[in-house]
């Protein structure tokens, strides 16, 4: 299963920290800002770029960060599954 942020979801940098912004989409949630630290910056760019697996979000992480593949997985998919609730991510097939 790939994965991609909605169209017209935006990273926007405002006061030096990375967010990603909604631009005409009534069914995100407003109420909570999603502030992207550097690790999450990157996945946020590449899920605009394209639409992206489990396992290519970890190794874009694992090729920047020495870190270990289990944690990072771990870790990518407890924020994927944070921009799931908030209306921000879908599935593609493609």
């Amino acid at each position: 299963m790939k994965l991609k942020l909605k169209e017209g979801i935006l990273i926007q940098e405002v006061a030096g920290e990375k967010i990603l912004m909604a631009s005409g989409m009534e069914e995100v949630d407003y109420s909570r800002m999603i502030v992207l630290n550097p690790s999450a910056a990157l996945l946020a760019e590449a899920l605009i770029e394209r639409s992206c697996t489990l396992q290519q979000l970890v190794e874009i992480l694992t090729d920047v960060y020495d870190a270990d593949e289990v944690s990072v997985a771990k870790d990518v998919e407890e924020w994927l599954e944070q921009l799931w609730e908030l209306r921000v991510l879908e599935k593609t097939d493609c």
